[in-house]
């Protein structure tokens, strides 16, 4: 873990800021590797073990999937398709409509979050090519870490990795500049729990970037066909969202939704081949896949 980003971790008991950390190892090194954090209002500890911010995520029925998913994930794939479109921005732009979006964005964005990071693909693109320059990664699986720490390291990145569950994200209010996720939100059943992921990304960052399955023709046909030939779906609870679902939210949570894209169906498939996509609009919302906004509060 970073030693400047320690200086903004609060404490996820009792959201006190009064959190001294205790490090192990050599004094000037920049890194934390081993050592703990604690608070001196309510007396939580929180471990550094291999620089993992260890941050006592809760229990959660789906966790034991994404644990053996992450722990037996073949990264093959995605380096392959990552590693052209590093070499073909245009690849990337059609593929991450978080990259289309941001390129928009007037302000500049030194620090980012990724929370339910899952492969950490979101932020490595944004770290390499320089969008956002100190990046950290969250999820409440350390198998997901894991594997985000072994894709950074492939492509010769570092970042922070935090363990920990969205709703207990251990740091200061706005400490970074912008959150993200990418399959986060549909995950929670209730409009309640949807609101609370949004006002947690919301708190965390000045601006948020949510990307999710969008409620479409070929989002329900895909999933039909997935789970035939998987003989069930796997992924546990997942619910789509509609941009409608997405502005009555934002509007609950006192923000405005600054833009919104898309990704089309099939995309990843595509990636490596096409990168001219039609714009979207009321004649391409059958091929949508997800739909993705960035929002400010």
């Amino acid at each position: 873990m970073d030693c400047e980003l320690s200086q903004k971790i609060s404490c996820n008991a009792c959201y006190g800021s009064s959190v001294v950390f205790e490090a192990e190892g050599e004094p000037e090194s920049p890194l934390i590797r081993k050592g703990r954090a604690v608070c001196l209002d309510c007396s939580q500890t929180m471990s550094i073990v291999e620089s993992i911010l260890e941050g006592l995520p809760k229990s959660d029925p789906q966790l034991d999937f994404w644990e053996t998913h992450y722990s037996n994930e073949d990264q093959s794939v995605i380096i392959a398709a990552l590693e052209k479109g590093f070499q073909n921005r245009r690849l990337l732009y059609a593929h991450y409509p978080i990259i289309r979006m941001i390129r928009k964005l007037t302000v500049p964005l030194e620090s980012s979050i990724e929370l339910g990071c899952g492969s950490g693909a979101f932020s490595l693109v944004l770290k390499k090519t320089g969008t956002v320059d100190k990046v950290t990664l969250l999820d409440y699986s350390r198998a997901s870490l894991e594997a985000a720490r072994s894709l950074f390291s492939h492509f010769g990145e570092s970042c922070n990795l935090v363990h920990a569950d969205i709703e207990s994200a251990p740091f200061r209010r706005k400490t970074f500049d912008l959150s993200l996720s990418g399959g986060v939100i549909e995950h929670f059943r209730t409009e309640e729990e949807r609101l609370d992921c949004l006002n947690a990304h919301l708190d965390i960052a000045n601006r948020a970037f949510l990307q999710a399955p969008v409620s479409s023709p070929c989002y329900w046909l895909s999933r039909s066909l997935f789970s035939a030939y998987n003989r069930g779906w796997p992924f546990g609870f997942e619910k789509p969202v509609t941009f409608r679902e997405l502005c009555k939210l934002a509007k609950r949570a006192g923000a405005e939704i600054l833009d919104h894209d898309h990704q089309y169906f099939l995309s990843f498939p595509l990636f490596t081949r096409l990168h001219k996509l039609p714009k979207p609009g009321w004649y391409t919302w059958p091929f949508l896949n997800e739909i993705a906004i960035i929002a400010s509060k």
